[in-house]
């Protein structure tokens, strides 16, 4: 390498080292992780309303509010692909209602009271466990 390709070689490097942080930056600052309305459902939550129903096992509780659900994971879950899903009066997958990975609480907005949830793990395509509300 002689002394003009070290020099670009040098500002090349130093154009890089300054160049992807600010890139990683901007990329990552509009990212939204916990979304309004998941906000806005779990400080509704919080401020005194009551569950229309509520039913659970020993994995999940589950709390339905006039407009949203809550899931309550116990313990958890093995699977790293487990879904919630409403069911209907057959017992079928009825609408995808998001994905459980961690033991904690899970809101979820609903239009229509579902005659039931399920876990339901995708990889291994085997139900969890399944209640019917």
């Amino acid at each position: 390498m002689n002394a003009k390709q070290r020099k670009v070689h040098f500002y090349t490097w130093v154009f890089l080292i300054l160049a992807v942080p600010v890139l990683i930056f901007f990329a990552v600052k509009d990212l939204s992780f916990n979304s309004s309305n998941e906000q806005y459902l779990n400080n509704s939550i919080t401020k005194g309303e009551f569950a229309v129903k509520s039913i659970e096992n020993d994995l999940i509780k589950v709390s339905i509010h006039k407009n949203k659900l809550t899931v309550e994971l116990k313990t958890t879950v093995k699977s790293a692909s487990t879904l919630l899903y409403t069911i209907d009066a057959e017992e079928n997958k009825d609408r995808l209602l998001g994905q459980i990975t961690t033991s904690g609480s899970y809101t979820f907005p609903i239009e229509t009271l579902p005659k039931g949830i399920m876990l339901y793990d995708t990889l291994k395509d085997e139900l969890i466990t399944k209640l019917k509300l």
